[in-house]
């Protein structure tokens, strides 16, 4: 039986993405297959589309299950301009919506996986450096494209001594690339005067992709030489590749949580970052902040909890039991896509997804009324109540 990383790894060329309510017809939709990004005719076809015509491929894509045919299709007339892989894809169904579509390209084989829960999607992303934020993309084997990128980064990362920079630092060298750079905010300016003309939620995609493109570039300078020799044994093979993999994966989720953190910050937002409620229970955000969660004088109405997993497929129900005294619970993720019968369980536990405005599209319709973009969930934070700013005499940004 094939294995998804061994396959790619071995691949010419693969593709991923997450399962969307329109793949799998939950969107009423009458668009037929997936839709391919602009560079993925290299898998099939041996040169581009033209404007003017439509073009097809029919393939064999193995699965665990199986082998279905499935057709790569470019339409180029009237006023379409894209392509799409439909065909064979009929043992999809709606609950597959959150699962991460893996198809993978050896010389003349194509071999198909569906990865559902967060652990095997998280550890497919991991080993090839990838980012939530790549689904939808093609990866070829072929030499970076970042090399104005690296003549910045190779000087800064070889200050370090060789050691990689801590989370913070590389979450901040990584929006140092993006404009606009956030200031600090002056108090007397309202929230929503601070971030007037800001799209926070894809400012923040951005930060993240720069960060990852940072991580990687410095990767392949720390490990590129030591990766070329030969390993003196199985097991230190082993031993260093634990070593990149659980790296990537702790990296990704802290930088998912700096760059929410940096947001918060700039617009003077009173919050506190993974202090103790309950017990020793650690949320990842309280707004306005742990001392007045913690005052029973402040009424519960005025408080938020915002928890942070970059996958929530399996991982939203950890949020249940954080922050008692607030029983209606945000999420922010990087998920594109959770099916309808998980969306309900989370709702009826009080569970309100948020996500990236882009990311919405890719939920059931039914739902995307109930989950808020970043902006959403910043614009319905509840002001201090009158009165309560005399609980406490000061607040510290995290």
């Amino acid at each position: 039986m094939a294995h998804p990383i061994a396959s790619c790894a071995e691949a010419e060329a693969f593709f991923f993405k997450y399962v969307s309510a329109n793949d799998v017809g939950a969107t009423g939709s009458h668009q037929a297959g997936f839709y391919m990004p602009r560079d993925s005719w290299k898998m099939f076809f041996h040169e581009p589309g033209e404007r003017g015509e439509n073009r097809d491929t029919w393939l064999h894509v193995q699965w665990d299950h199986g082998t279905t045919k499935s057709r790569f299709v470019w339409y180029g007339k009237k006023t379409r301009s894209e392509y799409r892989l439909t065909n064979g894809f009929q043992f999809l169904s709606p609950d597959n919506v959150g699962d991460l579509l893996v198809l993978a390209k050896q010389e003349t084989n194509y071999y198909g996986f569906i990865l559902q829960s967060d652990e095997s999607i998280d550890e497919f992303l991991a080993s090839f450096g990838l980012s939530p934020s790549d689904s939808g993309t093609v990866q070829f084997r072929r030499p970076s494209d970042d090399a104005s990128l690296e003549e910045v980064i190779h000087p800064w990362a070889r200050t370090f001594g060789g050691e990689f920079p801590s989370g913070e630092m590389l979450s901040s060298k990584a929006r140092e690339f993006v404009r606009p750079l956030l200031a600090p905010p002056k108090s007397e300016i309202p929230v929503t005067a601070q971030s007037k003309g800001l799209d926070l939620d894809s400012l923040l995609l951005q930060w993240l992709d720069y960060e990852f493109r940072i991580f990687r570039i410095i990767e392949r300078e720390k490990y590129g030489s030591l990766l070329a020799r030969p390993f003196e044994s199985v097991e230190d093979l082993i031993q260093i590749s634990h070593t990149i993999l659980n790296r990537r994966k702790s990296r990704a989720g802290n930088s998912l949580e700096n760059h929410l953190r940096a947001i918060f910050q700039f617009l003077g937002i009173r919050f506190s970052f993974q202090e103790t409620t309950e017990g020793s229970r650690r949320p990842d955000f309280t707004f306005p902040g742990k001392y007045y969660y913690d005052n029973p004088a402040f009424p519960s109405s005025a408080l938020r909890f915002l928890g942070v997993k970059t996958t929530c497929k399996d991982r939203w129900r950890q949020i249940l039991n954080e922050a008692d005294r607030i029983p209606r619970k945000h999420l922010f993720t990087l998920q594109q896509g959770v099916s309808s019968t998980q969306l309900s369980e989370m709702w009826d536990c009080g569970v309100i997804l948020v996500v990236p405005q882009k990311h919405k599209p890719f939920f059931p319709p039914a739902f995307q009324s109930k989950i808020m973009s970043l902006r959403e969930f910043l614009d319905e934070l509840p002001e201090i109540p009158e009165g309560a700013e005399m609980l406490s005499k000061e607040y510290k940004l995290f």
